[in-house]
């Protein structure tokens, strides 16, 4: 049975052993955590059509220059250009982020998974970083962004079906760590069969951190930085290795 005590316990003790490097560790993880798939659905809708229409009648009716219709069809020329400059700089930058998030945060965060997880026993190197680039990069890749499209197809369902599956998948970046020979259905079903009578548990265990987060918060995340973030990943990679022995 998980043992919450002496998780957080463990978890304190290996932070201190190496403070400065699994701080940083910790901030990068949560960015990434707290960057998530970065997509936008922008949609724009315009009366454009009512619009011409209003102006050719009220020119009608008017009888405007040539030279008032010109500054007029100029105008409108300006604005149709500068909306599809607007436009498509929205949409390649949504392009940009959304393949930075799956081609560097994804092994980046198995990088911090392996960092967290290799502290638990020795102080570990930043070095560790860089093992999601390095070992199995598309592997890596491809597992993690799996999860992650589980996740949001999840969570269109509402938001507990969302969290159930976010515990459901938590072992993921642990798994294809140590295991180079699970893909990421397997890692993910893998999971799902460690987690199965444990997520409540893993569930307390983040509920245990809420005064530490409401501290972080009304200290605008600089005890979250310096010590909630480190500590919870840090206990996460000991919940972990204790379900991980129960089989």
């Amino acid at each position: 049975m998980f043992n919450r005590q002496e998780a957080k316990s463990r978890a304190k003790v290996s932070m201190r052993a190496n403070y400065w490097k699994t701080v940083l560790v910790a901030f990068v993880l949560f960015a990434i955590i707290g960057s998530g798939a970065a997509t936008f659905n922008s949609s724009a809708s315009t009366g454009i059509g009512n619009y011409e229409a209003k102006y050719d009648v009220e020119f009608e009716d008017e009888n405007p220059s040539k030279l008032e219709v010109f500054i007029d069809s100029l105008g409108r020329g300006l604005f149709f250009a500068l909306f599809f400059a607007i436009l498509s700089v929205l949409v390649f930058g949504s392009l940009f982020a959304f393949a930075l998030d799956i081609f560097v945060f994804n092994p980046l965060e198995v990088g911090c998974r392996k960092f967290m997880l290799d502290n638990t026993e020795v102080p570990a190197g930043l070095m560790n970083l860089l093992y999601g680039f390095d070992h199995d990069y598309m592997r890596n890749v491809k597992a993690i962004f799996r999860r992650d499209l589980y996740l949001f197809l999840w969570s269109l369902l509402f938001i507990i079906p969302g969290i159930v599956k976010h515990y459901s998948y938590l072992c993921v970046p642990y798994l294809i760590i140590e295991h180079p020979e699970m893909n990421g259905k397997q890692a993910i079903e893998e999971s799902r069969r460690m987690m199965n009578g444990h997520k409540m548990e893993a569930f307390i265990l983040d509920l245990s951190f809420i005064l530490w987060l409401i501290a972080s918060a009304l200290t605008l995340g600089i005890v979250g930085v310096l010590y909630v973030n480190p500590y919870m990943a840090g206990a996460h990679a000991e919940f972990y290795k204790q379900i991980k022995i129960e089989g």
